[in-house]
């Protein structure tokens, strides 16, 4: 488990590359797609529990649409200017 985890922290690391000059950008970058990830894994754990087995991809595809746009929302609300460097202000 710990081979795993440092596998997908030193691969999360390599989407700092566009960021090169903007270390603080690529951080929050980095923690956006963390999150999403994680909402990916709650909503496929979620639709295991309540036997969703045949809207498993309905319900993750929603949930990642949900969580991205709550993060956006939160990023726009602390800081307008990271979101618009990074190209989230769609």
């Amino acid at each position: 488990m710990k081979n795993k985890s440092f596998i997908f922290l030193s691969l999360s690391f390599a989407l700092l590359i566009p960021f090169q000059g903007r270390l603080g950008y690529g951080i929050v970058f980095l923690a956006v797609l963390n999150l999403l990830s994680v909402a990916c894994c709650a909503s496929r754990l979620l639709a295991r529990l309540l036997s969703l087995e045949s809207l498993k991809n309905a319900v993750m595809a929603m949930t990642l649409v949900a969580a991205a746009v709550l993060l956006r929302q939160v990023m726009v609300l602390i800081s307008p200017v990271i979101v618009l460097t990074i190209g989230l202000g769609f």
